[in-house]
């Protein structure tokens, strides 16, 4: 069930993002590889800005270091939801909160929330890797 819920988180993200990606920078999905953490593909979605430039913000992990219940590989996909604002070239983000795929769930406190910098590479996240446009070259 929660694979299920999981997709159809990503589509729906999907298919909202790419309604407005259009002439905005960062509106859209982007996607990391953690080769140098715990392995994951991660998928960074960023709705349209509103009236005062906040933007509904998704992080899509395939699996959740913060999810692991009983040390290293008892983890789960995880979703965390938040807010983000571009200023410039500066991302900054903000998590609320976060669902596991296996029943964990709260307020999200991690490093993944923070500042991200827009580049000719992609979309730099807090210095520790560098996601690209879905699509994108990898």
């Amino acid at each position: 069930m929660w694979r299920a819920l999981l997709m159809l988180a990503v589509v729906s993200a999907v298919v909202a993002a790419s309604a407005t990606a259009a002439g905005d920078p960062l509106t859209g999905v982007w996607v990391a590889h953690d080769i140098a953490g715990d392995g994951s593909t991660d998928r960074y979605i960023f709705s349209g800005p509103n009236q005062d430039g906040v933007r509904s913000f998704a992080l899509v992990d395939s699996y959740g270091t913060l999810c692991e219940t009983d040390g290293p590989g008892t983890g789960a996909p995880l979703i965390g939801h938040g807010t983000a604002t571009l200023d410039g070239s500066t991302v900054q983000t903000s998590f609320e909160r976060y669902v596991c795929g296996n029943g964990r769930h709260g307020v999200f406190d991690t490093p993944l929330g923070g500042t991200a910098e827009l580049t000719a590479e992609g979309l730099v996240i807090n210095h520790y890797y560098t996601a690209v446009r879905a699509g994108g070259p990898r």
